[in-house]
């Protein structure tokens, strides 16, 4: 609470954090489908953090998660913004780099161990090759612990082979190349609100 007349600084920080695909790429050229495109493509996130303390903690321990282990349909007509953690891609993904530029976003969640009780946020990507369904499932900073709050997460995403038949499933390493940066969101200088 603030009187009429006085004057206070807050600092606002961001809760949520975004996930970013920049470009995605097909490279079966050592494949019997080596023309074959991705088609059909979507991107979403699977074990979301579904809540989130407006007070920082150092690490953000989540206790309730949507679309665990794959995308749930059910969850995600609750929403009123459904691109915020899914996007359908409408071009072919072939053997040509393809700029995507398409953000979703999510609260933080760190794990301390991931386990299934507290399992990692991933990036996956879903498309059909030749007319069956592969998925792509990325753990995000796996080596930093996670998604931690304010960042943002890109991605130059290359397919090197077949993804797996289960969204929650585990990718061989030769079945992908991830270049991925961690980056601040980009903030705007300070300015004066006046009510």
């Amino acid at each position: 609470h603030i009187n009429a007349g006085n004057q206070m600084s807050i600092d606002l920080l961001p809760l949520r954090s975004e996930v970013r695909l920049n470009t995605l790429k097909c490279d079966f050229s050592d494949e019997v489908y080596c023309n074959e495109p991705l088609t059909e493509v979507r991107i979403y996130l699977t074990n979301v953090n579904a809540s989130c303390s407006l007070i920082p903690d150092e690490r953000a321990n989540s206790s309730r998660f949507i679309n665990t282990g794959m995308l749930d349909t059910e969850h995600l007509n609750q929403f009123t913004e459904k691109d915020m953690i899914t996007q359908s891609i409408d071009v072919n993904i072939g053997s040509t780099t393809t700029q995507i530029q398409r953000s979703i976003y999510c609260y933080a969640n760190q794990p301390i161990e991931e386990s299934i009780g507290s399992p990692m946020t991933k990036l996956v990507i879903e498309g059909k090759i030749g007319g069956d369904t592969y998925y792509y499932p990325i753990r995000i900073n796996p080596k930093g612990g996670g998604i931690a709050r304010g960042c943002r997460y890109s991605f130059d995403i290359i397919l090197t082979r077949t993804g797996v038949t289960d969204p929650d499933g585990e990718l061989n390493e030769e079945d992908i190349e991830i270049i991925m940066e961690v980056e601040k969101w980009e903030e705007k200088d300070g300015y004066a609100v006046r009510f």
